[in-house]
């Protein structure tokens, strides 16, 4: 038998066990010599009659439906020759989530605390307290963390006080919140005056000093009228000079009016007024 006969007998078995008409055309798949002996669209190759390639689709002829686009896109990805660096990629770990770089409020504050030992003037050291009572309250406000960091940096007392005035850069509320008397007894307020936001101590009827927070900043301020006219003021040879010449001005006003008072053609006004002395000791009220 020849190979161009057993070649055609291996065909025709195997068009008898699959029953593929296509496969099984009878004389068209026997040995050729050009293409004009097939049938059909075949073509003469190697001696036997095969299918014609289609021809080669291009680009703009590739058009692929919306319907088909989501297997054809999956089947060119696997197809596709995975590149070196897809093949060398490792799975990138979780990132760990970012840690506070925010002090606590007991750091912040014994840090400040010992700044302010080592570095203060006399009367600043003078009151200070231990920073045990104020850690409460820092944890229950919410710290700006520019104002925190700047505190943290602070290694002089100068230092210190650049970060409680950094707190108020506009323009300050006014209003008070919780109000007494500069000539009341205040020592079983509690907290202690000058430690809420809106704390306030009045003089007179109009005017006094504001206790005002941006924490962790705190500064104090005199108003009047819920109107701030000076601060912030942020230690204690501040707030010495500001009341001392407030005492200058307040003084002179009341020696002021003591003269009209006393120079009134008809006498006594039967108003009552605060009296000083000549030191500007408060020696009560007197009616003119």
């Amino acid at each position: 038998m020849s190979l161009m006969m057993s070649n055609a007998l291996e065909l025709s078995l195997l068009c008898l066990l699959v029953a593929s008409v296509s496969a099984c055309d009878d004389k068209s798949t026997v040995g050729c010599t050009k293409d004009a002996e097939c049938k059909g669209n075949r073509v003469c190759s190697a001696g036997a009659c095969v299918d014609a390639k289609p021809a080669e689709t291009s680009p703009a002829e590739a058009v692929v439906s919306p319907a088909e686009e989501p297997k054809a896109a999956a089947a060119d990805r696997k197809s596709a020759p995975a590149t070196p660096a897809a093949a060398d990629a490792k799975p990138t770990p979780p990132t760990e989530p970012a840690k506070s770089t925010q002090a606590s409020c007991r750091v912040l504050l014994e840090h400040v605390t010992d700044v302010l030992r080592t570095t203060g003037s006399e009367a600043t050291k003078a009151g200070l307290k231990s920073p045990e009572a104020s850690i409460a309250r820092c944890e229950a406000q919410t710290n700006d963390p520019v104002l925190v960091q700047c505190f943290m940096d602070a290694t002089t007392e100068a230092a210190v006080d650049a970060c409680n005035i950094a707190g108020f850069p506009g323009e300050v509320d006014g209003t008070a919140t919780r109000r007494t008397e500069a000539l009341e007894d205040n020592s079983g307020l509690t907290p202690p005056i000058f430690t809420l936001d809106g704390d306030y101590m009045s003089w007179d009827k109009d005017c006094g000093i504001l206790y005002r927070e941006a924490p962790p900043a705190g500064a104090l301020f005199i108003a009047c009228k819920d109107k701030v006219k000076i601060g912030p003021i942020v230690n204690a040879a501040k707030l010495d000079s500001v009341m001392a010449e407030l005492s200058d001005q307040s003084r002179s006003r009341h020696d002021l009016v003591m003269g009209i008072i006393d120079n009134y053609p008809k006498g006594r006004l039967g108003v009552k007024v605060h009296v000083y002395d000549s030191d500007g000791t408060y020696r009560g009220i007197q009616e003119r």
